[in-house]
């Protein structure tokens, strides 16, 4: 009966458990709380809406200005002495320049829109990274859970053993530390998920200590489907961290048209006038009559050195966003191929240890019913039930990795 439960408990760790809680937090609902509560996500929100306010900041025309005086030795005229004078004037930049201004203020707010994408990505990647490594703790624990149970029945068997003459009581000490150690390293699994618990609370803006308990739906290897030209174009499009160096290039752009027209002329109209008393020693035709002198005015920018300097500072600046840009698709195309790798790397793992596990659980049966039999060689029936924990535990980790790779992969092609 024991050896039976053993064979069961064996079979066990290699079965795929999918375990449903009502409690469960799907993987989704983390990502939609993080992008509604995130504080930093937040903070680039608004930092992006403040920027927008920049566009009607900078499309206004220059404030008109108005001037009133009164002289204090009045200056005689041949219709009388000026009392008041007042002057008013409005200056207008050359044509476009405004909207040239606003051009530059809604270019410089898309960068800051696309950091908040960018963001994103980073965010939803650390919590897909967190909750695999949940999942993986939880299948950890239940393969533990499982040996603990085939451990008290071989602790069960070796006492049948001493009690039968065939086996020593070192058989069963040795047995009651593995016991002992995997009671231990339930505790420690558990103390570990803590960590993962902080790490995504942190990102969604909840208590620090709030479990989170995942949804496994995880049973198959994950399935890579690789377009390396697709990626590429993809990412040269759409990627956020292109994008923000795209809106860096619009933004320069459009600064060399504002460049252009401050190189040009401004121009102005005004109005004086002149409040004007009677004469009182003789009365000439129109005695008394006010000034009124409308003006135009041109402001003309005679020192254009500086403008030179200006266009040609943005011309840099292009040439160097755009190899930033060429940097970002090379890197990125270069960790797809990575990770494609180590997907293929671990298919190769996941081959090898199941042939080892198939391999070692034939010996550990046949050695199972040699020490029912007679009592011997159970330090080599240990060795081999340790190694398929191990084989049962790289399988499970292997199998999150092919995941952990399309997490991977999603943080560079998935926006």
């Amino acid at each position: 009966m024991d050896r039976r439960k053993i064979k069961i408990g064996v079979s066990i760790l290699f079965v795929v458990l999918t375990v449903l809680s009502v409690n469960a937090q799907p993987l989704d609902s983390l990502l939609m709380m993080a992008v509604e509560n995130n504080p930093e996500l937040k903070a680039l929100d608004f930092e992006y809406k403040a920027a927008l306010e920049k566009k009607n900041q900078v499309n206004q025309l220059p404030n008109p200005e108005v001037g009133v005086g009164v002289p204090i030795l009045r200056p005689e005229t041949r219709l009388g002495p000026q009392i008041v004078m007042v002057g008013a004037k409005q200056m207008f930049p050359w044509f476009g320049t405004l909207k040239s201004k606003e051009n530059v203020a809604l270019a410089m707010a898309k960068v800051k829109y696309e950091r908040v994408s960018a963001l994103k990505l980073e965010i939803f990647h650390t919590i897909k990274t967190a909750y695999l490594a949940l999942c993986l703790i939880d299948r950890k624990l239940r393969i533990v859970e499982n040996n603990l149970e085939i451990y008290r029945s071989l602790e069960r068997l070796t006492l049948s053993k001493v009690e039968s003459g065939k086996t020593t009581i070192a058989d069963v000490l040795r047995t009651q530390l593995k016991i002992q150690k995997f009671e231990q390293d339930l505790k420690l699994l558990e103390n570990d998920k803590r960590t993962f618990y902080a790490k995504i609370n942190a990102l969604i803006n909840q208590d620090l200590a709030k479990p989170i308990i995942v949804e496994d739906s995880y049973a198959d290897l994950a399935v890579l489907s690789v377009d390396l030209e697709g990626y590429r174009v993809k990412i040269k499009e759409h990627h956020p961290l292109i994008l923000q160096i795209d809106g860096k290039i619009e933004t320069s752009k459009y600064t060399q048209e504002v460049n252009n027209n401050m190189g040009k002329p401004s121009f102005g109209v005004g109005l004086d006038y002149a409040l004007v008393a009677k004469r009182i020693d003789m009365d000439p035709q129109n005695n008394g009559r006010d000034i009124l002198i409308p003006k135009v005015m041109i402001s003309i920018p005679l020192y254009r050195k500086k403008y030179a300097a200006k266009n040609k500072e943005e011309e840099l600046n292009q040439q160097a966003y755009a190899f930033h840009k060429l940097n970002i698709e090379n890197k990125m195309l270069g960790m797809i191929k990575n990770y494609i790798v180590q997907y293929d790397r671990v298919l190769l793992q996941i081959e090898l240890t199941d042939q080892q596990t198939k391999t070692t659980q034939q010996t550990f049966e046949i050695l199972l019913a040699q020490y029912s039999a007679v009592g011997s060689g159970f330090d080599d029936l240990l060795q081999l039930q340790n190694e398929l924990i191990q084989y049962a535990l790289e399988m499970e980790n292997y199998t999150i990795q092919t995941y952990q790779i399309q997490v991977n992969i999603d943080r560079l092609t998935d926006f």
